[in-house]
């Protein structure tokens, strides 16, 4: 028999079936009593979890018969299966036929239909099958559902119920207001009240917040501070406290100033900043003269801001081996007449210096271009005083915050840096004592230099990372050291040939 007339044949029986069911309405007899109990097994899970739709009465004969273009060989057994466990079940209902054979044919059409299915699931059953495991009644595990994410029409209507439910209570608290206040004038006056009450809680519910905002941004700023304060730089971070020592503010802006009055605050400024050098190198540096050895200088630099400038200082202490202060203050002179042309070699600054005043033989009064790389120009009118004597030799560097005589370009005035700041004023205080070795009892000429310099712009600033950078081997006093020792180196050939 061929396939076609097989599944004809099937059909045919499960129509004529159908037609005596109770449900088109032929009575049938009940069950006999002594109804043999049917040995049916289950089929495997792999082969039923494929099909797990339930037939419907008018067509799961034709549609578990029938394998579409797209079932599975699976599916087209499993359909096979459940036809003939349907017509068993009719068959044992029916009296015609004798309920031990019918049942003894179906249980061995069955195995033999469970026989022929056992085979290695292809690749499009073992992906159906997959995608099956997921059923928690087929794998036996609960899997939580996760909640579908709201769209915007869901949030839409979600927002509309709530807006409907906030009406509604509107309109209750209003018919209550009415029921219980009738009288017009009491019931205005009692709106007012609640929503002044209203504005009120809403008031003191925004300062609550705000004060617990305030309060939790001052234990924030206390942590930082108690941070800071165990931070190891800042014993050593003095900067403002350093130009503060070394800056005397002199301002030339009165217009009445003539040029002698104007001659005097300028020695007065150099006088003061001479006289102050040694209390100033004494407050600074002698925690650090110990650490100061002829082969190894104790230098330190650090950076401060206050919020308005950002200060940058370096402490330089160094022990020159050479017996006489005035050859070695004399390398020092020689150090500034040619910091210009260092600078420019070593750091690619350019700083000119014009001499605006000569006060005196040892002081002037110069105006300092600084020009360090193409962004960042700055100009400083700087006074300069030296006084060597048998105890000390004195060098020492201040500016002059205002002169409207000899201005100097500050921002706004158009030809700015790109951080819209171009202040940089530079304090210098260098201090040479005589000294004698401890250990080896040699004469040596302690140097001992404090510099402070002072920019318009914040420490965040990239043009104060870059100068801080490229000038550091001027501040950090390799090139002043390089210079006295080649000054120094100098002198003695010369005293040789002589």
């Amino acid at each position: 028999m061929s396939a076609e007339q097989s599944l004809e044949l099937q059909q045919r029986h499960q129509h004529n079936a159908r037609q005596q069911h109770p449900m088109y309405g032929v009575q049938l007899p009940p069950l006999t009593p002594n109804l043999p109990t049917l040995p049916m097994r289950l089929p495997s899970l792999k082969h039923a979890a494929v099909d797990r739709t339930p037939p419907s009465p008018a067509s799961s004969g034709v549609r578990s018969a029938t394998s579409s273009p797209r079932s599975s060989p699976a599916t087209t057994l499993s359909g096979m299966k459940r036809l003939r466990v349907e017509s068993l079940t009719i068959a044992s209902v029916h009296p015609s036929a004798p309920p031990a054979a019918a049942a003894a044919g179906a249980v061995a059409e069955y195995d033999d239909l469970s026989a022929k299915s056992d085979h290695s699931p292809t690749k499009r059953e073992r992906r159906f099958s997959a995608a099956d495991s997921d059923d928690i009644f087929i794998s036996g595990s609960y899997k939580a559902a996760r909640p579908p994410a709201l769209n915007a029409t869901h949030e839409l209507r979600a927002l509309r119920h709530d807006a409907a439910q906030m009406q509604f209570q509107l309109e209750k608290l209003r018919s209550h207001w009415r029921d219980a206040l009738p009288a017009q004038g009491v019931l205005l006056r009692a709106c007012e009240a609640a929503k002044a009450k209203w504005v009120t809680s809403q008031a003191e519910a925004l300062n609550r917040q705000l004060k617990e905002q305030l309060l939790q941004q001052q234990l924030y700023l206390a942590s930082l501070q108690s941070l800071v304060l165990q931070s190891p730089f800042l014993a050593m971070s003095r900067s403002k406290e350093v130009f503060d020592a070394l800056h005397t503010p002199l301002s030339l802006a009165d217009a009445s100033l003539s040029d002698r009055q104007r001659r005097e605050l300028l020695s007065g400024l150099c006088d003061r900043s001479t006289r102050m050098a040694p209390a100033v190198a004494d407050r600074f540096l002698c925690a650090y003269e110990a650490r100061a050895t002829v082969a190894a200088p104790f230098s330190h630099s650090s950076v401060m801001s206050d919020g308005a400038f950002t200060y940058a200082s370096t402490l330089l202490v160094c022990r020159v081996p050479h017996a006489s202060l005035r050859a070695v203050a004399a390398a020092v002179e020689g150090y500034f007449a040619a910091l210009q042309r260092e600078v420019r070699a070593h750091a690619g600054v350019v700083a000119d210096f014009g001499v605006l005043e000569q006060l005196s033989a040892s002081s002037r009064y110069a105006q300092l271009r600084y020009a360090n790389g193409p962004d960042f120009r700055a100009t400083s009118n700087t006074t300069f005083a030296a006084r060597v004597d048998e105890r000390h030799a004195v060098f020492a560097v201040d500016f002059v915050d205002d002169d409207p005589r000899f201005p100097v370009r500050r921002a706004g005035d158009g030809d700015v840096d790109a951080d819209g700041a171009t202040m940089r004023h530079t304090c210098l205080s260098l201090v040479l004592s005589p000294a004698v070795d401890a250990h080896s009892g040699e004469p040596h000429v302690l140097l001992r230099r404090v510099l402070v310099t002072r920019y318009d712009l914040p420490p965040s600033a990239r043009l104060v990372h870059h100068d801080v950078k490229t000038t550091r081997q001027w501040t950090n006093g390799d090139l002043l050291l390089k210079v006295v020792c080649q000054e120094l180196e100098q002198q003695r050939r010369q005293g040789v040939t002589a």
